[in-house]
């Protein structure tokens, strides 16, 4: 009776994957999230020079801007909530085992 190495029952995994799921929480988590901190300060360095720029047209067109952004926020929102739920719904439905036709 020979004994087999745990390795080799299991399927081997991809290696950006296995060290995802196997690699250390904390730095995979710094190394993950750096992209989105990164793209936060983009955005935030846009929306200080731009307020900058439209502040010196006056004080009208900045409180239009202001009033503005919430709106076009909840909208781009609304779209990326509904386009998330469609596509979980496809891949479920996918899944779904199909019923058989009736006739």
């Amino acid at each position: 009776m020979t004994l087999s190495s745990p390795s080799a029952d299991r399927p081997t995994r991809p290696p950006v994957r296995r060290e995802l799921l196997e690699g250390p929480i904390a730095a995979t988590l710094l190394r993950k999230s750096l992209s989105v901190v990164g793209g936060m300060i983009a955005m935030l360095s846009f929306n200080l020079v731009d307020s900058w720029f439209i502040a010196r047209l006056g004080t009208e067109p900045l409180a239009a801007v202001s009033f503005t952004f919430p709106v076009v926020f909840a909208v781009i929102n609304l779209l990326i909530g509904l386009v998330a739920w469609l596509l979980i719904h496809r891949r479920l439905q996918e899944r779904a085992p199909q019923m058989p036709a009736s006739g």
